[in-house]
């Protein structure tokens, strides 16, 4: 479900959850940030107030004393958004909910599912 992440936000989403990654992205995605380790990483520490105590602590955990390189948020891309929403929708998510998740209008997760619809009922030129 997580393939449509770059590495470095599969990483964190396993050990912080997906929660964790758009909001990470959202605040530091396209830049170079300094994770600190555990014991710096006070509650006035940037990375706490992007995704919160727990998810902060786990990736001060993981990473902590590294600078690494967070790509573009993959909300920020219009393939992003399509594979949150689609994604969102996969793990059951209602259409408005999908909607919130991937930053897009309602209407575009109509549109989502009516392409999958299209695709899906498509037969193949090859035999499979």
């Amino acid at each position: 479900m997580l393939d449509f992440l770059p590495p470095i936000y599969r990483e964190i989403a396993e050990i912080a959850g997906l929660d964790a990654v758009m909001k990470l992205g959202a605040a530091k995605g396209g830049t170079r940030v300094f994770i600190p380790r555990p014991e710096h990483c006070g509650p006035e520490h940037w990375l706490r107030f992007a995704v919160g105590e727990a998810a902060a602590q786990a990736i001060c955990n993981w990473r902590g004393g590294e600078d690494i390189v967070l790509p573009v948020a993959p909300q920020n891309t219009p393939a992003g958004r399509r594979r949150l929403a689609l994604a969102a929708l996969e793990a059951g998510a209602s259409a408005n909910e999908a909607a919130a998740k991937a930053g897009v209008h309602v209407r575009t997760i109509y549109s989502y599912r009516a392409r999958d619809l299209v695709k899906s009922n498509q037969l193949s030129l090859f035999d499979d």
